[in-house]
């Protein structure tokens, strides 16, 4: 009983063993839970780098677009000025040829405008359209 008082005295507590019911199971789950933890950080740690090295870039890129802006001015400045011209459309180009015939005093016959081509998008857009009528006619 005096050692008992004399630990106490000391800040020592008295050691309880708790009895743990399928130790090896605890101990399993634990190591999973630990290597769990540790995958996790290391993709942080993936993730960390990757967002490190899209901001370098991302900066990189900035300066390089000024770069580029200042070489673009500068060429800019160093070329002559000259007026831009309109570059002539197809319909102006037959409009001409129709004029050239006329004055050879043959008669101009109007070229008809060339069918719209149907892009995919539209053939899509139609086929949707036709599904949704059927469906509503159901």
């Amino acid at each position: 009983m005096v050692a008992a008082k004399a630990k106490k005295a000391a800040g020592q507590e008295d050691i309880y063993y708790v009895g743990v019911q399928q130790p090896v199971e605890l101990r399993r789950t634990l190591l999973e839970a630990s290597r769990i933890t540790l995958k996790t950080l290391h993709s942080y740690e993936r993730f960390k780098h990757i967002k490190q090295r899209r901001l370098e870039l991302t900066g990189q890129l900035r300066s390089t677009m000024k770069d580029l802006g200042k070489a673009i001015a500068k060429l800019k400045s160093v070329l002559p000025s000259v007026p831009e011209t309109p570059k002539p459309t197809k319909q102006a180009e037959s409009l001409k040829q129709v004029g050239k015939g006329a004055k050879k005093g043959a008669k101009a016959t109007p070229i008809p405008p060339a069918p719209k081509q149907v892009t995919e998008l539209q053939k899509l857009e139609r086929e949707i359209a036709s599904i949704e009528e059927q469906m509503h006619a159901m």
